[in-house]
């Protein structure tokens, strides 16, 4: 059967629905401007397979976005059974990440799912192109991986998404557009209930990154982070830079998401790997947080107090924070208690474990001199102290500190004595009072007295 035309004369969502109807086996080729190729596997009427520009299935970043498998963990993962990254294939890495119990045939199955779902949804906001059906009687045998996902409620929800990317594209017109946060009265908040998505996205706002760069750094798809988007401008909360300062900051600030603005952009997980193999080589940078607080290269003789108003901090997670870097950098600083690159990664280690136990935290990032305070804070300044979720996300925030405090001690009294440690923390912990006290901030601490 010979099907084949225009996509402005034939919706994707008719082709498909045609297709399914009919139960035909084959493969729809499309041709759509701003997307390039795309050739859809259908076998008896049902979704198999997807394949963009060529290019095979990304199951390693599929992994990565499911935090089921590090950079770190697929390098050693190959090493250990001496395959080359360049030649593997995607059947044989699915293969080799179930046999190594990074996770099992039924979540990859459903991973892949999700993604190939998401990349058929994404295909029905396209209305230019051209598309070409080959029939076949059988579709490859070899084919990886082998889905039968159906298309009539993937049309339901891809009708449902058409009204909402008219409304999207309206106030989201080009990938090139920068957002920045609207200055607004802080009482105009009041009430607001953010998702988990909208938080991220909004702490991503900073006047700097393009809607493209967002893409790359955002781990959520292009539908996800348009309606985020769309929902913090219908709440005031952010609006687009004039082209004043889209001229000025295109060129500059571009260089957060990319790694030369001439090359393709590094993904995510690529981002990660650098910044950890720096620690690794070089370990965090607490040296200028341990000067502001007053420790000399030498020793650990302190001669100013705790540097809260040199960071302008005016959260009490901002001190909380403040004091997790301080307590570990100066611990750092002991020989016998890092021995190892193992040991430089320390702290972020601890970290994510608490972001799988408190996913809200995942707004907390690392910086050069340790946990940074300053996206929390510049989300803070925004919301009320009504909001609830945003409450919980704090509370969640204060608890992971507490936790990650008291197993650095622990750890600590492990490698360099008990004795030791305690001096460090109460020292450490008295500098804050007293500093809290002088800048008339007491409320703000949530610091616990002793983590033993």
């Amino acid at each position: 059967m010979e099907l084949e035309g225009s996509i402005s004369s034939f919706d994707i969502t008719e082709i498909f629905q045609f297709i399914a109807s009919s139960k035909l086996t084959g493969i729809c080729n499309l041709n759509l401007e701003k997307k390039g190729k795309v050739k859809v596997y259908f076998d008896n009427g049902n979704i198999a397979f997807l394949t963009t520009n060529e290019e095979p299935l990304p199951l390693k970043e599929i992994l990565f976005h499911q935090e089921k498998l590090s950079y770190n963990s697929y390098k050693h993962l190959l090493d250990d059974h001496n395959m080359d990254e360049n030649s593997i294939n995607t059947q044989a890495l699915a293969e080799l990440v179930i046999k190594n119990g990074f996770v099992t045939e039924k979540e990859l199955n459903s991973f892949i799912r999700l993604y190939l779902e998401e990349e058929i949804l994404d295909l029905f906001r396209f209305k230019n192109g051209e598309f070409k059906f080959d029939n076949l009687n059988t579709l490859n045998p070899g084919l990886f991986p082998s889905l039968s996902i159906e298309v009539e409620p993937l049309v339901i929800e891809g009708n449902r998404r058409s009204q909402e990317w008219v409304k999207f594209l309206s106030e989201i017109y080009s990938e090139d557009l920068i957002f920045a946060n609207k200055e607004v009265d802080s009482t105009f908040f009041y009430n607001i209930n953010l998702s988990l998505n909208e938080w991220k996205v909004f702490s991503l706002i900073s006047g700097k990154l393009s809607v493209h760069s967002l893409l790359q750094l955002h781990n959520a798809s292009r539908y996800e982070l348009y309606r985020a988007l769309f929902n913090l401008i219908k709440l005031d909360l952010i609006r687009p830079q004039n082209l004043f300062e889209f001229d000025l900051y295109s060129k500059r600030m571009e260089k957060e998401a990319y790694a030369d603005p001439s090359q393709k952009p590094l993904k995510p997980e690529e981002i990660a790997q650098q910044k950890k193999q720096n620690v690794k080589e070089k370990g965090l940078s607490f040296k200028k947080l341990l000067q502001l607080a007053g420790f000399s290269n030498n020793s650990n003789e302190k001669n100013t107090g705790f540097p809260i108003d040199k960071y302008n901090i005016q959260t009490s997670v901002g001190v909380c924070i403040l004091f997790n870097n301080l307590f570990f950098g100066n611990l750092a600083q002991i020989p016998e208690f890092i021995e190892s690159d193992d040991d430089h990664l320390l702290y972020i280690n601890l970290w994510k474990e608490k972001i799988r136990q408190y996913p809200r935290i995942d707004i907390v990032k690392f910086g050069s001199e340790g946990l940074e305070w300053h996206k929390y804070e510049r989300l803070r300044i925004f919301i009320p102290d009504n909001v609830e979720s945003f409450n919980n996300t704090t509370e969640d925030i204060i608890h992971a500190l507490h936790e990650v405090l008291s197993e650095i001690y622990q750890i600590g009294t492990q490698k360099v004595g008990e004795e030791k440690v305690r001096k460090i923390y109460k020292e450490l912990h008295q500098d804050l009072v007293n500093e809290l006290e002088r800048l008339n901030k007491k409320k703000l601490n949530r610091v616990p007295q002793k983590v033993w």
